[in-house]
């Protein structure tokens, strides 16, 4: 080989592989199990696939360019958008995607000669796979169309719901001030009421005393009577516009009540048949079947039987007057029939439709009313859940009939006690029993001081302040009082003598023009025992405290039974069966623990015994008076007579032990005591107890 000659080794020469020595065969997608191709292009460097979202799985095919380095090259891949990592293919040309994600990628293939370094460059190939429809921009769009409805909707309904609020609040404002209003108007009414009936009771009380008088001349008789009518009239008519009132303003509520009705109607129209003086009128009532015990408002019945009695009589100069009381019971309910006949003149066809509305009148010559009579018994009877029908003929008479829902109600045996006495109530050792009257008008509480000083000892007093000072000092053994005072009301009054030990036992009587539901319920709470409405009859009201003197003289036997050795503990001492007893049986029972506790003291001091129970001695000597009849001493005695009593039954202790026991040491004395208690005397009831325990069967 010559010198400087240069060999040439083919194996040291590098194979150069082509820029691009790939290309992509072919694109195919695979569709619910099936193959379609869809390009069967060899795609570009730069070119795009576009996709729906369906075909999101697909297969991409290579093909290498230079046969003779079909089998030298090796593949790798990347889809840029979904996972920047290389995944190396080798020698496969098949490269396959399943379940892409829509949205745009781009797939990048690169290639090497075997065991070499990968090219710089690659083959690439941008993909589209579009959205689902629920996912597009326009879905987007109307999504947030959608969202912003909903948003402005929950707005609308919101601002919606704040002025309805609003609204509502200012409805509930309005509805609470109406109220308000109707209650000053009821209030205004009963203050002007209570401010004619005051008169009226001056008017209508010595009109009543002078009717009484048999040495009155006839001629004045008369007079009296027709003065007497037009006040009576007077007050109707006052109670009626009262009523009406309450009806306008909704304020007139149902209070039902169990009772027999035929009671009530025949109460009602009996009080009509005394009252008239017409001889040629004849006023009666029929019940067409037995009376049953049913549910009813009693004072709207007796205001829709006053106003179509009053009517009749009115409308009627001779003839009869007939009150009829019917029942008709289906599966549910019971309704009462009430049915006003009268003769007098009737009324003519073309007003009956018109007589119930408010103020209307017939004739003006005839009628003497106000035209509201018939209308507010319309309106009582719709509160009532009831209906009412008219039939008339001129000159023949009307009939007004009135069907009322009720509901029958068990009847139950009623024990009624009568107590009547023609003598005035006296209290213990025929004392005149006290009676405090209390009223803020000065000839009122003058006329009435009067009347009532005949059977009692009256005091008086100008207000509720001035009546409960009295009260305290006193200890009246009733208490007559007005409810609407200056100073102290007797809502007030009342309230204060019932919370104070000394007094909690006094009865009490109500004169007053307040005679609503509310206003009596308050009163009854308070522990009022009756209520008499202005104007106020002396008869009427004598006869009430007669009864509640009556009353407290039952109380002061049941209270004494409890002192007794004989007394049945399981009637006797039931707060169920004697509340009133139960209310004051503390303090008699603290006082008779006292007494006992002492009991062998010959001598027991009445003052010491009023300082161990925190009274002065007037208020428990008054104290005790009003709830036992009794004073401190006799109360003293009789508890040591019965405790003796008690010791003679156990059979432990002769007479003369016992006597001592009891502390009382003279033998003669304690005999006398003895017999006073029990109508016999110590040996002879010692030998009665004997004998029933000798024969008490085993």
């Amino acid at each position: 080989m010559p010198s400087g000659a240069v060999y040439f080794n083919p194996l040291q020469v590098p194979l150069v592989l082509p820029k691009s020595p790939i290309r992509i065969s072919s694109f195919v997608v695979f569709n619910a199990g099936e193959t379609n191709t869809q390009s069967e292009k060899h795609p570009g460097i730069a070119e795009k696939i576009e996709l729906e979202h369906q075909e999101n799985s697909f297969r991409v095919e290579l093909a290498v360019m230079d046969y003779a380095l079909n089998d030298m090259v090796e593949f790798s891949y990347q889809l840029h958008g979904l996972d920047d990592k290389w995944v190396f293919l080798g020698d496969e040309k098949n490269v396959d995607f399943r379940n892409i994600p829509h949205g745009n990628y781009e797939l990048r293939i690169r290639t090497r000669q075997k065991n070499e370094n990968w090219s710089d460059s690659a083959q690439q190939m941008r993909i589209e796979i579009s959205p689902p429809f629920y996912l597009s921009t326009f879905a987007w769009f109307c999504y947030v169309l959608v969202f912003a409805g909903i948003i402005v909707t929950l707005i609308f309904f919101h601002i919606r719901k704040v002025y309805a609020e609003a609204e509502l609040r200012v409805k509930k404002l309005q509805m609470v001030q109406h109220e308000k209003l109707n209650l000053e108007r009821m209030n205004f009414y009963t203050n002007i009421t209570h401010e004619l009936r005051t008169p009226l009771t001056l008017i209508l009380g010595p009109l009543e005393d002078l009717l009484q008088e048999e040495k009155l001349a006839s001629k004045y008789k008369n007079g009296i009577l027709m003065v007497q009518k037009n006040a009576n009239r007077l007050f109707s008519l006052l109670n009626q516009l009262l009523e009406f009132r309450k009806v306008e303003s909704q304020y007139k509520p149902l209070v039902l009540g169990e009772d027999y009705l035929g009671e009530l109607v025949k109460q009602i129209v009996q009080k009509y048949a005394e009252a008239n003086t017409n001889t040629d009128l004849q006023i009666s009532c029929t019940i067409e079947q037995p009376d049953i015990k049913t549910t009813f408002d009693g004072e709207i019945v007796q205001l829709i039987l006053d106003n179509l009695l009053s009517n009749s009589c009115k409308h009627t100069a001779e003839g009869k007057i007939e009150v009829h009381l019917t029942y008709e019971q289906d599966n549910l309910t019971t309704s009462a029939l009430i049915c006003v006949k009268d003769t007098g003149c009737g009324i003519e066809a073309e007003h009956l439709n018109k007589i119930f509305e408010r103020y209307y009148q017939v004739s003006k010559t005839v009628s003497h009313g106000t035209g509201i009579g018939l209308a507010l018994v319309k309106e009582l009877v719709a509160i009532h859940q009831g209906k009412i029908s008219v039939k008339s003929q001129p000159g023949k008479g009307s009939e007004f009939c009135v069907r009322l829902l009720t509901n029958a109600v068990p009847a139950t045996p009623q024990n009624n006690l009568h107590i009547s006495s023609s003598n005035p109530i006296e209290t213990a050792n025929d004392l005149r029993a006290v009676v405090l009257l209390i009223e803020d008008e000065k000839d009122l509480r003058e006329y009435l001081a009067t009347v009532l000083s005949v059977n009692y000892e009256v005091i008086t007093a100008a207000n509720g302040l001035e009546g409960f000072e009295l009260a305290k000092n006193r200890i009246p053994d009733l208490v007559v009082s007005d409810v609407m005072m200056p100073d102290m009301d007797g809502f007030t009054m009342l309230k204060k003598l019932k919370e104070l030990r000394e007094t909690s036992h006094i009865p009490s009587i109500f004169l007053t023009a307040k005679d609503t539901n509310t206003d009596k319920e308050m009163g009854y709470v308070l522990g009022v025992d009756s209520y008499l409405t202005k104007p106020i009859s002396p008869k009427l009201l004598n006869s009430r405290i007669e009864n509640l003197l009556l009353k407290r003289k039952t109380l002061y036997t049941a209270m004494l039974n409890q002192l007794s050795g004989d007394r049945d503990d399981t009637k006797v001492n039931q707060p169920e069966n004697n509340p009133e007893l139960w209310q004051e049986n503390a303090l008699v029972q603290e006082f008779v623990m006292l007494v006992e506790a002492c009991i062998q003291d010959e001598v027991l001091d009445a003052a010491t015994l009023a300082d161990k129970m925190n009274m002065s001695q007037s208020t428990l000597y008054r104290k005790l008076k009003g709830l036992t009849g009794k004073n401190i001493n006799q109360l003293v005695r009789k508890i040591r007579i019965q405790k003796a009593a008690r010791l003679l039954r156990s059979g432990q202790y002769n007479i003369t032990e016992v006597s001592l026991m009891v502390g009382i040491n003279s033998a003669i004395y304690f005999r006398q005591c003895f017999k006073e208690e029990f109508g016999e005397l110590p040996s002879e009831y010692q030998k009665k107890v004997a004998l029933k325990t000798k024969i008490a069967p085993f």
